[in-house]
């Protein structure tokens, strides 16, 4: 079963600082600060816990992650990956 598809946007302007989540269309976060590191976590409807970590520079870092109930997205199985047994 593929679940549920949700859309996450990170718009983060670097000179500014400015920074908005949209998740499924709706803003979740919206901030300022030149920080070079954002981490930001929300919940819908109590049913899964989003977060957002992201790096001005990647520096040996991934620049960004989504990981949802703690588990990244670069770890998630792939859409070809569903329903065999590895996934």
């Amino acid at each position: 079963c593929r679940g549920e598809e949700h859309e996450v946007s990170l718009v983060w302007s670097l000179t500014s600082g400015k920074k908005s989540v949209v998740f499924d269309n709706v803003e979740v976060h919206s901030s300022e600060s030149r920080q070079s590191v954002f981490e930001f976590s929300w919940s819908r409807d109590n049913q899964h816990v989003y977060k957002i970590v992201a790096n001005a520079a990647g520096g040996g870092e991934r620049q960004y992650d989504l990981h949802v109930d703690g588990q990244s997205y670069f770890d998630m199985p792939k859409v070809y990956e569903l329903g065999t047994p590895n996934a």
